[in-house]
């Protein structure tokens, strides 16, 4: 349908609509040129024109053979909605004829006239208010686009719209394959679900919108999709484990943006600590159960007189050495006792042998002290309580001294430090932003930081993360990146070196990123359009809707 009628957002074409009223009659007439239509008739209802329309053409084809038919059987009239002409909606009322098939090895015995250049089956609008209603409807929530369309007199409901923006988008370029993409996750809900979205670096257009950022549909689209070379990304391992499963030939680039965010947030923290005193409360962990069973273990062995311990402890490192595989004599020279001490200890006897009924006692019931511990009962009336139908209360005192005086000194400690934290608020500090600059610049107007300096070891910090930014940033004079991993692993720092050993766990894909111009700097201007279109559903949008919408997302 090829009109111009519409006064809002529509560009005036070369084919004019003749449009004559007649103010004593009250009557109107205008032309639609409407290509193999003939307008019969026009009426005015109120603020509605309502055009009657039937085709030129007396010969139609069969849809299943294709043959020509003549053969009037009937009519219907189709009702469609146009666009609006001078503020007035307008309803097309379309004469559809039905033909007889004169075909008789056809199976199509009656059939209607093709109307698809002017609307799709069973439409209800035009193609031209379909295009209008699904262009508002992926750009605004559905209940915005029906106001919006209901003001330039299409009348069309809000499930209506919606549905309309859930059609899939027609690919422009259906024969392009990406060969360079990028992939970033975004946040469906903080914390909790995640989502990935996939552009593509050449046509800066988003390609896919997936649902998880690991599993399996981020791997089919992988495996979907052999011809890609290049993949930009940031330093997640689920991306970085998926692209290796699926496409272990492709070049992966680290996003340099990441690269440097990643060292300062490394390094902030330790010259944080060096730089002011912390302003937090400390909170206790209790130790493992592992830890609690081994601090007992070592009480138990410590109980009974000098003689029986000594015995005791000789069985345990003899017995531990002949299970690693030495022999009688070799057992006997490390420890430096004689042959026939350890044949005697250890021929036909087990631990059990050389402890007491009070150590027999702590060590059937080792793990279940170890638990309740590590759980946080360190009262030994609580403690005796629990366990007082299983061992004697004696043997639980003895056994978990060690382990509760060691708890009991930490938490000492920790409130010792929580009690100065008013005292150092007070003080005047270098803050979070001052530090990250420090880190990136090597300069700071804040004294605390500028003395600081004068530590060889941050100046020697400072001095890798200079170097490695100006690397990243493409200047790498004389230093190269796996000479830089080098130093930082030297480096006493153990900030440092903890981000020298993800750089090397990832050092092809720091050294593309030197060496190629890609980056993920689009994906985080795809990220935020996800956002900001998020925003505007309300957070309700199915992937496949956001999908869509960010397709057709335009600025």
């Amino acid at each position: 349908m090829n009109q111009s009628i519409s006064t809002v957002g529509k560009v005036t074409t070369n084919k004019p609509i003749y449009v004559n009223v007649n103010k004593k009659k009250s009557t109107i007439s205008f032309k639609l040129h409407i290509p193999h239509y003939r307008q019969d008739r026009v009426s005015i209802s109120g603020k509605s024109y309502t055009v009657e329309l039937s085709c030129t053409s007396n010969n139609i084809r069969c849809p299943a053979c294709g043959c020509l038919s003549q053969s009037l059987h009937g009519h219907y009239i189709r009702q469609l909605q146009g666009s609006e002409i001078f503020n007035h909606s307008l309803t097309l009322l379309v004469k559809t004829r039905k033909f007889r098939c004169r075909n008789e090895h056809c199976l199509r015995k009656v059939f209607s006239e093709d109307h698809s250049c002017l609307a799709s089956p069973y439409g209800r609008n035009t193609l031209e208010v379909e295009e209008r209603i699904r262009e508002v409807s992926l750009k605004v929530t559905s209940r915005t686009a029906s106001e919006l369309l209901h003001g330039q007199n299409i009348f069309c409901s809000q499930s209506a719209c919606l549905r309309s923006a859930h059609k899939e988008l027609p690919s422009k370029s259906s024969n392009s394959l990406p060969v360079a993409i990028g992939i970033d996750d975004f946040a469906q809900k903080k914390g909790h679900i995640y989502g990935s979205v996939i552009v593509d670096q050449m046509t800066h257009r988003p390609i896919a919108v997936l649902p998880c950022r690991e599993g399996d549909e981020l791997e089919q689209f992988l495996r979907n999709n052999p011809q890609i070379q290049y993949i930009t990304r940031d330093r997640r391992r689920n991306f970085v484990e998926a692209i290796n499963r699926i496409l272990p030939g492709v070049t992966q680039i680290c996003d340099r943006f990441h690269l440097i965010k990643n060292l300062v947030d490394a390094l902030t923290e330790e010259i944080a600590s060096l730089s002011r005193l912390s302003v937090h409360n400390q909170t206790y962990s209790y130790p493992s159960t592992e830890e609690c069973r081994t601090k007992i273990m070592e009480a138990l062995y410590g109980l009974g007189d000098a003689r029986h311990r000594h015995k005791l402890n000789l069985f345990v490192q003899a017995d531990s050495l002949i299970r690693k595989g030495m022999s009688i004599s070799e057992t006997a020279r490390q420890l430096g006792v004689h042959s026939q001490v350890i044949w005697r200890l250890v021929r036909h006897h087990t631990g059990k042998d050389y402890m007491s009924a009070q150590q027999k006692s702590i060590l059937k019931h080792v793990d279940e002290l170890a638990l309740e511990i590590s759980h946080g009962c360190t009262d030994i009336k609580k403690l005796k309580k629990k366990m007082e139908s299983k061992m004697d209360t004696i043997a639980i005192s003895a056994a978990t001294i060690g382990i509760r005086n060691k708890i009991k000194q930490e938490l000492r400690e920790i409130r010792k430090y929580n009690k100065n934290i008013t005292e150092r608020k007070n003080k005047k500090q270098a803050s979070i932003r001052s530090i990250r600059r420090f880190i990136l610049k090597g300069e700071s107007a804040v004294q605390s930081l500028t003395a600081l300096l004068k530590n060889p070891l941050i100046k020697q910090v400072i001095t890798l993360g200079l170097r490695f930014r100006e690397m990243i940033n493409g200047n790498p004079k004389q230093w190269s990146l796996e000479n830089w991993i080098k130093q930082a692993m030297e480096c006493d720092s153990k900030a440092m070196k903890t981000f020298a050993c993800g750089i090397k766990a990832d050092q092809q894909a720091v050294q593309n990123a030197m060496d190629i111009y890609l980056n993920n700097g689009l994906l985080e201007g795809t990220v935020n359009k996800i956002k900001a279109i998020k925003r505007q559903m309300f957070n309700r949008a199915s992937y496949r809707l956001l999908n869509v919408k960010l397709i057709a997302f335009k600025t």
